[in-house]
């Protein structure tokens, strides 16, 4: 049976058949939108709307089918887009991968990394389609922060933009006497606490205070650990045998030790990250190491220890 007919319900089937028709359909949902944003783009370029006195393109579709006037306009932006980005609108089309990724690969490309992304759209494509969304997005930060110094566009040794705040946090009393809790801050500043509560929460449950049927939510469990932490010094905390890090930073040997992206190839092997895969500036690991303790550890070319 095919797993793609729309005239089958699900309660029907058994439960390989509903993973099965389940995965089928989102394959097939990948090639409906790629399809969708292919058809736009020639509406789009041939000006189309024009024959009916619409101004816009997106304001022409707005009209006749059942989206926003923003999530056509994203259509018609992207669909722009892709005229530049042949391997991406071709695994589009094809269902390789779907629209979120493709927002992602399509965010990438900026004016002055136009050039570099022609020239590795493939390799991207390939990075990118077998990741979770998430993973993909920290990927390609990650690529696009290297590829801007690699093509000058930042200088690893000049100051970061400070525009944001590092880190700053609200706490604010509501009328009943509750507290408020908000706050946004860089990965750097983000990593550190979430570090130190991880470690404080993994300390609770290895002491029993903490177990599967204490009834808290993973949100009320880290709100006990920031209070403690705040009540007294801050817990070191164990991983793997040793003291907890409050950084774990990924960085390949030629970053580390300051030497310029040389070409497109080398771009490709360089790393520098948090563990989580958050892309951060060579220049704050750089300021992290003064007063780190540092374990090295060598990876070989097939991701071996």
């Amino acid at each position: 049976m095919d797993a793609t007919r729309f005239d089958v319900d699900p309660e029907g089937m058994g439960d390989a058949e509903v993973v099965e028709r389940l995965l089928a359909l989102h394959a097939l949902k990948a090639r409906v939108e790629g399809a969708i944003v292919a058809a736009t783009g020639t509406f789009d370029r041939r000006m189309l709307h024009t024959a009916d006195a619409a101004r816009t393109a997106a304001g022409w579709l707005a009209a006749r089918v059942d989206q926003t006037q923003g999530r056509c306009k994203a259509d018609v932006r992207l669909a722009r887009d892709l005229r530049d980005m042949p391997v991406v609108e071709a695994a589009f089309r094809a269902g390789r991968i779907g629209r979120a990724k493709v927002d992602l690969l399509a965010g990438v490309r900026t004016p002055e990394l136009a050039e570099i992304v022609a020239e590795q759209e493939a390799h991207l494509v390939d990075e990118v389609a077998d990741l979770r969304v998430t993973d993909a997005g920290r990927f390609l930060r990650a690529w696009q922060q290297a590829a801007r110094q690699y093509v000058g566009s930042i200088d690893p040794d000049e100051p970061l933009d400070e525009t944001a705040p590092r880190i700053a946090v609200n706490l604010a009393q509501t009328f009943d006497g509750r507290f408020v809790i908000d706050g946004e801050m860089d990965a750097e500043h983000g990593t550190i606490i979430r570090s130190a509560i991880d470690a404080e929460v993994d300390e609770m449950y290895r002491v029993g205070g903490y177990g599967p049927d204490d009834g808290l939510s993973p949100a009320e469990r880290r709100g006990q650990a920031l209070v403690q932490i705040v009540a007294r010094t801050g817990r070191v905390g164990l991983k793997h045998g040793r003291a907890r890090p409050s950084v774990e930073v990924i960085c390949d040997e030629r970053t580390l030790t300051g030497l310029p992206i040389g070409d497109a190839d080398d771009l490709q092997r360089r790393i520098c990250e948090l563990a989580d895969g958050s892309p951060i500036h060579p220049r704050t690991m750089q300021r992290l190491l003064c007063g780190a303790d540092v374990h090295r550890l060598l990876i070989g070319a097939d991701g071996e220890v």
